[in-house]
């Protein structure tokens, strides 16, 4: 049998701890009994705790063929899409791009023009973001050895297969923010991530984005986007939810969730993002 492709495999490593840790493999695994034989699915399911089960299954998964990731990824996006999505948007992408015969890169020809306006990196801001990226072999072996200069265009052309968000992260960290809004200005809402840190405690947030996000949330929308979707995913009873929608008149349930949630180690500024993009709403996800 054909093996699965080297960018599949390497997607897999590199977020092997997360899908480890957070995996429900059995539910996984019963969606793929096409893809795993039955003595595949015993290897898998003899796993004595689930963090045992997930490393079977995904030690497995890499000898199933070309086109087992993209099964993976299928079940992923209907019982875990928040697993899903880093996969998808990093694995799937090239399959649709290979089958074109094109190199995948999320570099248009308008936004190539603004970031070659921009002034170059510092060798300081350079050497750090190749440090910080996942660049492979000798992509990485080339751009540890640059002498400069140290144009920005150069090395985001090197980021066809890192995630968006974490190359605007990035960017961020080392002081180039212009690189950053200028990604944010020419691709979809909801792929760059937030201006705001990542690891920014919800109860921190500064005052005018969270009344710009929670009079965005409490706005009722035909297909369901607002406050009520959010709240469900951040685990709000729906008694809860009920009572701060039938008292919507005198007081602000958006902001009751969002104070209601900050009381909880998860409540960062990363993980609204990610809820609001999951619920489909990027555009109040790129308030934060």
């Amino acid at each position: 049998m054909t093996e699965m492709k080297d960018l599949h495999k390497l997607l897999l490593r590199r977020y092997h701890r997360q899908l480890v840790r957070d995996m429900q493999t059995t539910r996984v695994l019963v969606q793929m009994l096409a893809v795993f034989d039955q003595s595949e699915e015993a290897e898998v399911l003899v796993g004595q705790t689930p963090t045992d089960r997930a490393s079977r299954f995904l030690k497995i998964l890499p000898q199933k063929g070309p086109e087992a990731f993209e099964a993976f990824v299928n079940v992923l996006e209907k019982k875990q899409p928040e697993l899903a999505r880093p996969l998808r948007e990093e694995g799937l992408r090239e399959t649709a791009y290979s089958k074109t015969g094109e190199k995948p890169t999320f570099l248009s020809q308008q936004l190539r023009n603004k970031l070659s306006s921009l002034p170059d990196f510092t060798p300081s801001q350079w050497f750090r973001l190749v440090e910080k990226l996942p660049f492979e072999g000798e992509e990485r072996k080339s751009l540890e050895t640059e002498n400069g200069p140290y144009p920005v265009l150069r090395l985001l052309a090197a980021c066809h297969n890192v995630p968006i968000r974490r190359v605007a992260r990035a960017a961020r960290e080392v002081e180039r923010g212009d690189v950053a809004d200028t990604l944010r200005a020419h691709l979809p809402k909801g792929t760059t991530g937030p201006k705001l840190a990542d690891t920014l405690p919800i109860k921190d947030l500064p005052r005018d984005v969270r009344l710009r996000l929670t009079t965005e949330l409490n706005i009722s929308r035909s297909a369901g986007k607002d406050w009520k979707l959010v709240a469900e995913k951040i685990g709000v009873l729906p008694q809860t939810a009920q009572l701060w929608e039938h008292n919507k008149a005198r007081s602000n349930p958006a902001e009751k969730m969002l104070a209601d949630w900050h009381k909880r180690p998860d409540a960062t500024v990363a993980k609204l993002y990610q809820i609001l993009v999951d619920c489909k709403m990027e555009d109040v996800a790129d308030m934060l």
